[in-house]
């Protein structure tokens, strides 16, 4: 929607829990996968529907958060191998991903 011009459009990505914007052109959304919650990053000016990026989270909605300069940076919730919470951070620009807090969840408050 620009809120510029009297013109909106609606487009249904997919069936996700949580959205966020991460750019003008980028959403970052929450949805239940296949056993897990995945994190998918749609680019809205592309005519697809299918995400840019796929991150395999834990919980399900996996609850997320963003952070950096530019919001490069994803910290969501996951599980580790013995389902205890752990805090992960994905980062959007290098595509890397890194555990940042152990046994713990729900990083709605990290900057």
């Amino acid at each position: 929607m620009d809120l510029n011009s009297s013109k909106h459009k609606t487009s249904k990505i997919c069936n996700g829990m949580i959205s966020v914007w991460r750019t003008s052109d980028q959403v970052v959304v929450s949805d239940d996968g296949v056993g897990t919650s995945v994190l998918s990053i749609y680019d809205i000016k592309t005519k697809t529907l299918k995400p840019s990026t796929l991150i395999r989270a834990g919980f399900s909605p996996a609850k997320f958060t963003l952070g950096g300069i530019n919001n490069e940076i994803i910290y969501y919730e996951t599980a580790d191998g013995s389902d205890n919470g752990l805090i992960r951070s994905h980062n959007a620009k290098t595509d890397k991903t890194d555990d940042v807090v152990m046994n713990a969840r729900v990083p709605l408050y990290v900057k």
